[in-house]
């Protein structure tokens, strides 16, 4: 939503609760036009706030943001409306699509009634189709619709599809979007809900204001001419490590060699590090550097942690193993988009010493696709790539199949010495993130696969929609 799309009357942020709107407001409190109001729960309040809306203020872009209960999504992920529906078979579609970072956008049903039972989740999930469920999307949209308004609708996850909630939850909120925090002391008294179930809905409530902040600070708002100069240098100087930090780059400038392991890391596990240490080894390379990525290019759906989530899960991973680092470098480049592999590249580069060798691990699906990779040859130089074999190429004459059509013989050639000899392990995050939503974080599998470090991060901040205490 730039400054042209938007007009010269801005941007109005609509928040049922006021939680939302103090989260909102800290993102935007430097974006000039930019309005956040709290409008109070319910359907009635959101179709009231639309109409109310003064001449200006409907010449504006009018989002709906706040906390949705998740569907098919987990805590903390954000979802942003393609569609908005209710449960009569009504439908409509925001003008303001989603914005490039968020990935993969999903349905938002509007319900009259909050949606607490596992039961009710499902159905709406599986009958309507829909990834979030709120109270307020339905009416919004419909007013916002009728008054021809350019609209949409932006949530985070705050509980997941195995959540289930009390009924009194909607009491705990009053007309004007404020905690009764009385009335939620009352219902704990009265066993309604347990102290140990409010902390964790606390917790999960705390990551996804967090989220919904940091998608309001990553919106491209503000005037095209107000951007840096591209002309201009701007990458961090890394070799101020005393300002930035060892963990930045993840390894110690001196150490002659390193190889250098990128990921969304969501969840970590012992293949990860696993393989990661064996191709180390097998290099002769002197240290391994795991690097979280903020959002990946070749993923299309949003990461199911945040970033700093998967960073502190990553340096639970390699806690107290020897010649290996993570690298915070994606905290600290400033990016409007994806996490392109060159970039990250080539500010590591820059800022260390040019006899370093750095190398770049990947897997086979990934170099079969390599010639997709932004600036791939400037990639080479930078860091040559070492592969693992792994399905669906897990062999090299496979590999080479599959490469062939995009590279010259001599490249292909230079591919072939790139393979090293490790071993295959089956495991994968996905099927980490199977076994935590359908409550296996105590099962014997997950502890094969996962550190016990890692369990227990993943345990005391409620991520993946597992081993959540129940009310």
């Amino acid at each position: 939503m730039s400054a042209t799309e938007s007009g010269p009357a801005g941007l109005l942020v609509l928040c049922p609760l006021e939680i939302e709107a103090r989260a909102v407001r800290r993102a935007l409190k430097s974006v000039p036009g930019a309005r956040v109001r709290t409008i109070g729960p319910g359907p009635e309040a959101a179709q009231r706030a639309v109409e109310s809306l003064d001449e200006s203020e409907r010449r504006m872009d009018v989002i709906l943001a706040g906390l949705a209960g998740g569907l098919f999504r987990t805590t903390g992920q954000l979802v942003h409306a393609s569609r908005v529906i209710d449960e009569h078979g009504n439908s409509w579609v925001p003008p303001i699509g989603p914005p490039d970072f968020f990935g993969k956008d999903g349905v938002i049903v509007g319900t009259d009634e909050p949606a607490t039972t596992l039961s009710g989740k499902a159905r709406l999930g599986r009958s309507l189709g829909a990834h979030a469920v709120d109270c307020e999307s339905h009416a919004f949209a419909a007013a916002a619709d009728r008054l021809k308004l350019r609209w949409g609708v932006h949530r985070a996850i705050a509980d997941g599809p195995g959540d289930r909630l009390p009924s009194e939850v909607g009491a705990w909120v009053d007309q004007r979007g404020r905690t009764r925090l009385t009335r939620v002391l009352i219902d704990i008294a009265r066993g309604r809900a347990s102290v140990r179930w409010m902390r964790h809905l606390a917790n999960c409530s705390r990551h996804a204001l967090d989220a919904l902040k940091l998608s309001f600070e990553c919106l491209p708002l503000g005037d095209a001419t107000e951007r840096p100069d591209p002309t201009v240098d701007t990458r961090p100087d890394l070799r101020d490590l005393h300002r930035w930090g060892a963990e930045t780059l993840g390894f110690p400038e001196d150490t002659g060699s390193v190889l250098l392991f990128g990921g969304s890391f969501d969840p970590p596990h012992r293949g990860h590090i696993e393989l990661a240490i064996a191709a180390r080894d097998a290099l002769g390379i002197n240290w391994l550097t795991l690097m979280p990525v903020c959002r990946s290019p070749h993923k299309a759906h949003p990461t199911f942690a945040s970033y700093d989530h998967r960073l502190r899960l990553t340096l639970s991973l390699v806690r107290s193993v020897s010649r290996v680092g993570v690298s915070g470098i994606e905290s600290i480049l400033e990016r409007d988009g994806p996490s392109y592999t060159v970039q990250t590249l080539d500010a590591i580069r820059h800022g260390v010493n040019g006899e370093l060798e750095l190398r770049l691990l990947i897997g086979a699906d990934q170099a079969a696709a390599f010639h997709r990779w932004k600036d791939p040859r400037d990639i080479i130089e930078l860091a040559e790539p070492a592969v693992m074999l792994r399905a669906p190429a897990d062999s090299l004459d496979d590999l080479m199949d599959a490469m062939r059509p995009h590279w010259s013989p001599d490249e292909l050639e230079a591919w072939r010495s790139r393979v090293v000899d490790v071993p295959m392990i089956e495991v994968s995050s996905t099927e980490i993130r199977d076994l935590l939503l359908n409550g296996g974080i105590d099962s014997p599998r997950l502890r094969e696969l996962v550190p016990e470090p890692v369990v227990e991060y993943i345990r005391e901040h409620a991520l993946y929609g597992s081993g959540w205490p129940r009310p």
